[in-house]
């Protein structure tokens, strides 16, 4: 039999850089390497060479399998599931979840003002069969004892419990900021609680609090593994062993959209556990004994066009699976809006069991192990996040590190610069900086009066949120005057120049609500007339710079007999003619331009009587 491949030699990187340069016909090399906000940059291509020596490089760091004869790749399809003060709803949601295909459940407990009945809460749930969570805020250790006293009555050995209790309040600390003492011991009590119980987490730690106010990877496992050490601390001062906190210890990650980068944070997350255990002695602690939760995060979410959050949803969930989560909960894509419902949820579990049952993640234990370009980037996390964890040791405890605002102000930089790239749309957000609807209603919770912003404070947060505010905005103009903003793209000179900047204009104004018209400007036609019924709010020049330079000033000069309202010319000033810069013009947008600031001044100058 003969191979086709042994008739190729293999590729030389050296080569191929060679060839890429050749074609870049004179561009730097550095023009097709990705720069990420963690601060290291990738290579578009990598080979055995770039990892044959790195941390982690080809191991598995997917958990192995446990029971005999299953699929190679196995996780909980989590289901989770708000709980209100009508339990018996959320009972009748989880026995859906169930029967629907989940095998998890992830009961949200954190609204409620007493215990719930368990008896009501778990009706009809067979605790052997699945894995049942909690989230908690306030009552950790009173919802673990009364969840525990159920369980003794319903005759479950400690073996048969599968899941975690969410209660992290150190980390909570960075959004309250404040350390509540009475948390601490009901968090002490519940780790020790939890000891006799072999898979049932005790001490869950939280990454949704960086994650969801902007912070990159290496800021999350850093700032993970700074709270590990405190935690690890105050439990081995209470006599508990490490071999016991690490096997009581868990993660619940936040994922985000940047598919490969969620992949290595797992992954990198995972292997700097396990070198830690190692630290505190733990010989025979593996990669597989690090648990973790990966969940659908905030901030990549939308309230613009909420069904784009399906979309996201799966990506984050394929990045889950692949960086070896055991568990993994996909939130509903419409939580933003307050709508979730029953075909939300299900929507959400499904994804789970499509990637499982018809996309074949199951089949293969860790697809990514010696894949050159997830393994390098794995690497990047480790190595970087170990350094920043070394860092930040050196600073004091994590406490510490929150009280002195250290943490939070290394996200605040972090999220201003990934907000600028947002905000130029040099990163396209898709229905809310990018290909927008304007007849997409939005819905956004209001601020209660007399809120104050700590600037101490972490608070969830989302990339696309200054655009919402835009849409928002425009939503109370439409409101109290009935109509929509309307902005004509003015299209003259060449067509083709002009069909591309209006197209432009388009984009960008409907991203802020507009109602969009166009219209063509013959030569020796009169511009009033194009505005004669219209009554446009913003008129937006359109056409090739050449045409600007030679009909722009007298364009502009015949609009403002007629129109009061924002003039703009869709191109740069820079590569203009001074008296075009100098005339009756409102300003200009152009691919360069903060599109933030731009439709905000245009909204200002739009709306301000309304406003007033």
């Amino acid at each position: 039999m003969q191979f086709l491949f042994s008739d190729f030699s293999a590729a030389d990187k050296e080569q191929w850089k060679k060839q890429v340069l050749q074609d870049l016909k004179g561009k730097s090399y550095d023009s097709v390497l990705w720069t990420l906000p963690e601060g290291f940059s990738l290579e578009p291509y990598y080979t055995a060479q770039d990892i044959k020596d790195g941390a982690a490089a080809g191991i598995n760091l997917n958990p192995p399998v446990t029971e005999p004869g299953a699929e190679a790749r196995q996780w909980v399809n989590m289901q989770y599931l708000p709980v209100s003060e009508n339990v018996a709803a959320a009972n009748a949601l989880a026995l859906e979840a169930l029967n629907g295909g989940a095998d998890g459940l992830l009961f949200d407990l954190r609204k409620l003002k007493d215990l719930p009945d368990f008896h009501v809460l778990l009706r009809g749930v067979l605790l052997e069969h699945c894995t049942v969570s909690f989230q908690v805020e306030e009552v950790g250790h009173k919802v673990l004892a009364a969840y525990l006293q159920y369980i003794s009555h319903m005759g479950l050995s400690p073996g048969q419990l599968q899941g975690f209790i969410a209660f992290d309040p150190l980390g909570y600390l960075s959004e309250t900021g404040l350390i509540d003492n009475d948390r601490l011991r009901e968090w002490a009590q519940a780790a020790e609680t939890t000891l006799p119980y072999p898979a049932l987490k005790g001490i869950m730690l939280d990454s949704g609090s960086y994650h969801n106010a902007g912070a990159h990877a290496v800021q999350e496992v850093a700032f993970l593994l700074s709270l590990t050490a405190e935690y690890m601390h105050r439990l081995t001062e209470l006599g508990v062993s490490p071999e016991q906190a690490f096997s009581n210890l868990g993660y619940s990650v936040a994922l985000g959209g940047r598919y490969f980068v969620e992949i290595a944070k797992l992954r990198a997350l995972r292997y700097l556990v396990t070198q830690m255990a190692h630290a505190y002695g733990l010989e025979n602690f593996s990669d597989a004994d690090v648990y973790v939760h990966a969940y659908t995060g905030r901030w990549s979410k939308t309230r613009l066009d909420v069904h784009n959050n399906m979309l996201r949803n799966t990506t984050e969930a394929m990045s889950g699976i692949l960086g070896g989560c055991n568990a993994l909960t996909v939130m509903p894509h419409n939580a933003l809006v307050n709508k979730t419902d029953s075909f939300s949820l299900r929507m959400a579990r499904n994804i789970g069991t499509i990637l499982r049952d018809e996309a074949y993640f199951g089949k293969v234990n860790d697809p990514v192990a010696g894949a050159y370009y997830p393994e390098v980037l794995t690497q990047k996390l480790i190595s970087e996040s170990w350094k920043l964890f070394l860092q930040l040791e050196k600073e004091g405890d994590y406490t510490k590190l929150v009280e002195k605002g250290r943490l939070q102000e290394m996200i605040k930089s972090v999220r201003k610069q990934r907000y600028e790239d947002i905000a130029s749309r040099r990163q396209r957000i898709v229905g809310a900086n990018v290909y927008a609807n304007v007849a997409d209603e939005l819905e956004l919770p209001k601020i209660a009066a007399g809120a104050t912003a700590n600037s101490l404070l972490l608070k969830q947060q989302g990339q696309a949120d200054a655009f919402e505010a835009l849409r928002r905005r425009t939503q109370e103009f439409r409101r109290q005057q009935g109509r929509l903003p309307v902005a004509l793209l003015l299209k003259f000179g060449d067509p083709a120049m002009s069909r591309a900047r209006a197209g432009f204009a388009d984009e960008l104004l409907k991203v802020a609500g507009f109602k969009i018209i166009e219209t063509y400007l013959q030569a020796g036609e009169a511009v009033i007339d194009k505005l004669s019924g219209l009554l446009p709010d913003v008129v937006v020049l359109c056409a090739a710079d050449e045409d600007y330079n030679q009909q722009a000033v007298w364009l502009t000069d015949q609009l403002r007999q007629a129109f009061g309202g924002v003039l703009l010319v869709a191109g740069n000033p820079d590569q203009l003619a001074p008296d075009v810069k100098r005339g009756a013009l409102d300003g200009f947008i152009h691919l360069k331009s903060n599109a933030i600031q731009v439709l905000t001044e245009i909204q200002d100058k739009t709306f301000f009587t309304n406003e007033a």
